[in-house]
């Protein structure tokens, strides 16, 4: 499955050759960032979920990642802390994304870590 930005513009655009275009943009970003016989394996292949599960690719993501995660779980439990019912999300002033429930006890049984 491609990743949340190549679905959207699938969806908004109606135009698969877009889809295809960010999906090869995404491929050359990766390959570069990866070393040369790693970038060989990521370029030769028209399968973006095939990108996605190489090693070298999986260990730059992991690296990303794992910071992103940290603050993640910190910020939940910090939210947890002061009985939040929710989350909303905001992206230079605009708001992306919301999840608001009933009570806390609510929000807590969502599985969030």
């Amino acid at each position: 499955m491609a990743a949340p930005s190549v679905r959207m513009r699938a969806m908004k655009d109606k135009d698969q050759q877009q889809v295809w275009s960010s999906v090869r943009d995404a491929q050359t970003s990766i390959a570069a960032n990866v070393t040369a016989s790693e970038a060989i394996e990521v370029q030769t292949t028209t399968s973006y979920a095939q990108v996605m599960e190489n090693k070298a690719v999986q260990r730059k993501l992991d690296a990303v990642a794992a910071p992103i995660e940290r603050d993640y779980s910190k910020l939940i439990r910090e939210l947890r802390e002061r009985n939040a019912v929710g989350v909303v999300v905001a992206v230079d002033g605009e708001i992306i994304w919301a999840d608001i429930f009933a009570s806390t006890q609510c929000w807590r049984n969502t599985g969030r870590s």
